[in-house]
């Protein structure tokens, strides 16, 4: 099973008479990368939400926010009334004519209106957020896995294609190296007599081994087989072996492409590649 980098999830609580919410935004990244929104209070718990959220999305850019409801964290702080008037005095003397309702409503959602609670309060806050925030982590993890589900459909289509192209392409290359023979044959019946004979059967040994594809169908199989087999292996995070075994793969059609000196491979070839070019796309976005 495959789980998407993309999620999204929420949860909301009320501690001391306080709505808070939790929010956390999950995109494609090639680590762990996290932005914290908090209040001002709960910003030196930073490093133990960290902790949290790496332990259980492990990698994406994730955004993560926690937000207080402006009505209720009233009663739940004290009001710093002095910063309020300061604020409110400075506002009035360069703008005349404003709402005071609205500009209050406005400074009210400033950190700096309100007094951080004591480390006591704190530490309380935290620990009944834990269960909140482990949550909104798990309500991501279902939104990447149905991603994910929708991504692995998506992937299993074009390694199906693969292997239908490089099966077309294996039926085509015997018939390929018996016109490339023939071919051959034709061009030097005129400069074979006066060429050593051994020394050109060597040289035509050689030149047809440099045409032979049958190793890189051999490994390009063994490619599409080991991705599938990590697809369908325990574990979560999949993505960056998969992301690795496609490059493999991608090595191996393009050497196909190189050597195929027929129209009708290098046909398939195309193919090949613009289903690989989908899988790398996909596979991008897998955890």
């Amino acid at each position: 099973m495959l789980y998407s980098m993309t999620g999204y999830g929420k949860a909301h609580t009320e501690i001391n008479g306080t709505q808070y919410e939790v929010e956390i935004k999950s995109l494609n990244s090639k680590y762990f990368d996290l932005q914290t929104r908090l209040p001002n209070g709960l910003r030196q718990k930073e490093m133990d939400f960290r902790k949290m959220l790496e332990s259980g999305l492990v990698r994406g850019k994730i955004t993560f926010q926690i937000t207080l409801d402006a009505s209720s964290e009233l009663t739940a702080r004290k009001l710093n009334r002095n910063v309020l008037q300061n604020y409110l005095n400075e506002i009035n003397e360069i703008f005349t004519g404003l709402n005071q309702s609205e500009i209050i409503a406005s400074l009210l959602r400033h950190p700096d209106i309100w007094i951080q609670e004591s480390d006591e309060d704190v530490e309380s806050v935290y620990k009944n957020l834990i269960p909140v925030v482990e949550k909104a982590v798990e309500e991501v993890t279902v939104f990447r896995k149905q991603e994910g589900e929708s991504i692995e459909k998506d992937i299993r289509q074009r390694l199906s294609e693969i292997g239908n192209y490089l099966a077309r392409v294996e039926s085509l290359a015997p018939v390929r190296l018996e016109k490339i023979k023939a071919k051959l044959s034709e061009s030097i019946k005129s400069i074979k007599d006066q060429a050593d004979e051994n020394r050109f059967e060597q040289e035509l040994i050689y030149y047809l081994e440099k045409l032979d594809i049958n190793e890189e169908i051999i490994r390009l199989k063994n490619h599409l087989n080991y991705f599938e087999k990590t697809m369908n292996g325990p574990g979560v995070t999949k993505g960056k072996k998969l992301n690795f075994i496609a490059q493999e793969m991608g090595r191996e059609i393009n050497t196909i492409g190189s050597k195929a000196n027929d129209a009708g491979i290098q046909h398939l070839v195309v193919q090949m590649k613009d289903a690989l070019e989908k899988i790398k796309e996909q596979s991008g976005n897998v955890l």
